[in-house]
């Protein structure tokens, strides 16, 4: 009994490759409460997660999504309600959605899910929400450092109680660390949001290191490292914006040369050198292959190396022409309306586009540039457009009119936020896409409002 599962994946999409196995989540429901269940995936080949949609068969309620995957890592299964993942390649689970908020696990992994889904059942606490405003960061720091060990001395308690398996307890540890360690990036976005100069100690933390390779089964930690490598390295102010520029390239190099001399050698920094080359590749492919192929030795686990040479082939050969706008089919109409609504609103205009989330740190860090981004266009010529997904609508609102926003705002719910990431493959937060006076998709990962090279990039589209 197979169900219908999405398989049409854009060119970005760059988890299907040599050396990865399928793996098979698959379930049934006694009370069907939705009809879409979205997976992301993660790799640590982007700082993206890879997104699969599947919708369920009303009349067995059931589902099964198919995706590729690496190693053994968490992923996120959204379906009545969230569910931290550990998935292994070749894993086959199988998930019984009871009723009164009962799950069973059987199959693969079952035995860690379970206890994740116990855990965190038990451990329902309230969230952690640092206040930034007024503080040093020293402050922030030391506000962080001690809400993180208070929790891992509760989870030490539970775990002794319980004498959960091994895997559960290295990722619980690692999630509980790393949750708390992107709240620094909040602490970002308040500074930069008020004028304020940012400390180059940011992320300087030995209670948050990114050495810790066994971390890497966590989503948090994945995240850590990209944060690390963009606020600690600073490689955004030093990308060239053409081959010729050799200065650029000679301090780009020696920038990478102090990564590799600073960070123990291990399958984390190979990640950072990872990111590095997706900034580059991001940026301008054409000129950043030279720069790459000369380091690309630099990833030192072969596994690794081996699938990211295979992903920059994907990026030599990729075609960027995909209509964004303009008439849809049937299959998209959940989102129809909010397309149809872009169309009529900004008909023969570059439109630049900012998916975002609410919760989302990094997002907040790049409004103050974007808002500038904006100014500087004639609003004749340039719509900026931002799409809120994943989020709870009031926090949407009040950020909104916090952060003073413009008026081209949209607010996609749980389903419409599902539908409109498998469709364009948003793949994580923040996404910004470029797209030409008539409805072309000519750029699904553009430059971020605070890179060098994004009004130059809009106003070359201007006048193509």
């Amino acid at each position: 009994m197979r169900i219908l599962v999405t398989t049409t994946f854009l060119l970005f999409n760059f988890c299907v490759l040599a050396q990865e196995k399928a793996a098979i989540i698959c379930g049934q429901f006694d009370n069907l409460s939705t009809k879409i269940i979205s997976l992301d995936v993660s790799n640590l080949l982007d700082d993206h997660s890879t997104n699969y949609l599947a919708f369920v068969d009303t009349s067995k309620k059931t589902f099964r999504i198919d995706f590729p995957i690496t190693e053994t890592h968490e992923v996120i299964l959204k379906a009545d309600r969230k569910l931290n993942l550990i998935i292994s390649p070749g894993d086959s689970l199988f998930i019984k959605f009871g009723k009164n908020e009962r799950i069973e696990f059987t199959g693969s992994n079952s035995k860690v899910n379970q206890e994740i889904f116990t855990y965190f059942l038990q451990n329902n606490k309230e969230n952690f929400n640092p206040n930034c405003e007024g503080k040093t960061l020293e402050e922030y720091k030391k506000e962080l450092i001690i809400w993180t060990q208070r929790e891992l001395k509760d989870f030490q308690k539970f775990n002794e109680m319980n004498n959960y398996s091994k895997i559960f307890e290295t990722w619980t540890k690692e999630n509980i660390l790393y949750k708390n360690a992107n709240y620094l990036i909040d602490y970002a976005a308040y500074r930069q949001m008020n004028n304020l100069p940012l400390e180059k100690d940011l992320m300087d933390n030995p209670l948050f290191p990114v050495d810790n390779d066994q971390a890497l089964l966590s989503l948090f930690y994945r995240a850590h490292l990209n944060q690390y490598l963009i606020f600690k390295y600073r490689f955004h102010d030093l990308i060239p914006t053409e081959k010729k520029n050799y200065a650029g390239f000679k301090n780009l190099q020696n920038r990478l040369d102090s990564l590799l001399t600073s960070e123990k050698a291990t399958k984390s920094r190979d990640v950072l050198v990872i990111d590095l080359f997706n900034i580059l590749l991001k940026t301008d492919v054409k000129n950043a292959l030279d720069f790459i192929n000369r380091n690309v030795t630099k990833i030192q686990d072969k596994k690794l190396r081996e699938l990211f040479v295979k992903r920059v082939e994907t990026f030599k050969t990729q075609s960027q022409a995909v209509t964004f706008l303009g008439e849809q089919t049937s299959s998209s109409n959940i989102i129809g309306n909010v397309l149809k609504d872009m169309t009529e609103r900004f008909r023969g205009k570059v439109i630049y586009v900012d998916f975002w989330a609410t919760w989302c740190g990094p997002c907040k860090r790049e409004f103050p540039y974007s808002i500038s981004l904006d100014e500087s266009f004639d609003d004749k010529e340039v719509a900026f457009v931002y799409i809120c997904m994943d989020s709870e609508i009031e926090k949407w609102k009040t950020a909104v009119k916090n952060l003073k926003l413009n008026q081209n705002q949209y607010f996609l719910n749980e389903t419409e936020s599902k539908v409109f990431r498998q469709k364009f493959q948003i793949q994580g937060f923040p996404t910004y896409y470029l797209i030409n006076k008539t409805g072309e998709l000519i750029d699904k990962d553009a430059p971020r409002p605070s890179s060098g090279n994004i009004k130059e990039r809009i106003q070359k589209v201007i006048e193509d």
